[in-house]
């Protein structure tokens, strides 16, 4: 999971934080669909628009699930979890 915020950062889920996290990004990508779809607005938008408009859910549906997450964890988790993961050569 990324990291709200923080380009670059991928944080370690265990097997249940992945199916939350999995069940947070479904429910947040089915209330931009049907927000998207129920409006009228995807129908009238070219393919281009609607792709673009696709990939916007799907990123901010990760975005939410990610915050959620990072809530669920907590901040000393988070932080713990941050110390303990490898780092890429010279990077400290």
């Amino acid at each position: 999971m990324s990291v709200p915020n923080v380009t670059g950062s991928q944080m370690p889920l265990n097997m249940r934080e992945q199916r939350m996290y999995q069940l947070y990004a479904g429910e947040a990508r089915r209330k931009h669909l049907d927000s998207v779809v129920n409006s009228g607005r995807y129908d009238g938008l070219p393919p281009a628009a609607r792709l673009k408009m696709l990939d916007d859910i799907e990123r901010d549906a990760r975005d939410e699930a990610a915050s959620k997450m990072c809530k669920d964890i907590g901040p000393a988790e988070l932080r713990r979890r941050d110390i303990a993961a490898p780092k890429p050569a010279g990077v400290r």
